[in-house]
């Protein structure tokens, strides 16, 4: 008898904890601070800086050069955003981003551009360009959470396809012939990042994510990339229906690259900054 009511105590026992651990679960897919899956759509308006200094393989510096400024690329171009969320388990996330940005331009610069021994003169004409492409994987560890607070840290990937290009008329030592100088590369760089939300209430939150990290790459045979990426977006988001909402954040983003290939030197750094208009789409 007393073995018949051990039993009946623990089956009764491991009932209500297996509840209370089913409700615990099941509680958190409902909290504003979390959805199991979103789908955010964005429009970026950013502000845009793009400087480059190129180096050739005999060490011969070249004109630092400011693409907006001196080429006439426009400063100011909007474009559109994607985030895809995946909150798999109360405490883990995976997070994908994509974003891109393509630009062109010709006129006539406004410094005398030197590449090498080429000459690119302020009174020729040029032609450029500048293309990004980002794509960030990242996986987020939910280090307090509740209903209200939400406060993450995650480790991220981001790769940036970068493209870039000048061509003109050279000044010297041949006068009359066309250059140019292109680059295209891939800088896969990590991120350390960190992000705390915060619900006002069941519509509004506040939404903050930070990341940076500096690495360097060795890709061996003369060919390496450093680079220092920085990161951050905060706004605010309000639910205005069950699996929809709307949010309006600010993001800045900058990243620094020196890449070195056999001695030549390809030194990048551009930022673009602004805000961000979009629909949150939740399920």
């Amino acid at each position: 008898m007393k073995s018949l009511r051990y039993i009946s105590t623990m089956a009764l026992a491991l009932f209500i904890i297996s509840s209370a651990a089913a409700q615990d679960t099941d509680d958190w897919e409902s909290w504003p601070t979390i959805d199991k899956w979103s789908i955010g759509l964005g429009y970026f308006m950013p502000d845009l800086n793009t400087q480059i200094v190129i180096t050739d393989e005999d060490g011969n510096i070249g004109t630092g050069i400011n693409f907006e400024q001196n080429l006439g690329l426009d400063d100011s171009k909007g474009t559109g955003l994607l985030f895809i969320n995946w909150h798999f388990a109360r405490r883990h996330a995976l997070e994908y981003r994509y974003f891109q940005l393509n630009r062109s331009g010709a006129g006539e610069s406004s410094v005398s551009i030197g590449i090498g021994d080429e000459i690119f003169d302020i009174t020729l004409p040029i032609q450029s360009f500048f293309d990004i492409t980002a794509n960030e994987i990242a996986y987020a560890f939910s280090a307090l959470i509740d209903d209200r607070k939400h406060l993450y840290l995650g480790i991220g990937l981001s790769v940036q396809d970068l493209a870039l290009g000048i061509q003109g008329t050279a000044s010297s030592p041949v006068p009359g012939d066309t250059i140019s100088s292109n680059l295209a590369k891939t800088a896969p760089l990590p991120t350390l990042n960190i992000g705390f939300d915060y619900a006002f209430s069941d519509k509004w939150l506040f939404i903050s994510r930070l990341g940076w990290l500096a690495v360097e790459v060795d890709f061996g045979e003369g060919e390496d990339l450093s680079g220092e990426i920085f990161n951050t977006n905060v706004g605010v988001q309000w639910n205005a229906f069950e699996n929809v909402g709307f949010f309006l954040h600010y993001q800045a983003f900058s990243l620094d690259v020196d890449y070195l290939d056999n001695g030549a030197l390809f030194a990048i750094d551009y930022e673009y900054k602004g805000p961000v208009l979009g629909v949150d789409i939740r399920f």
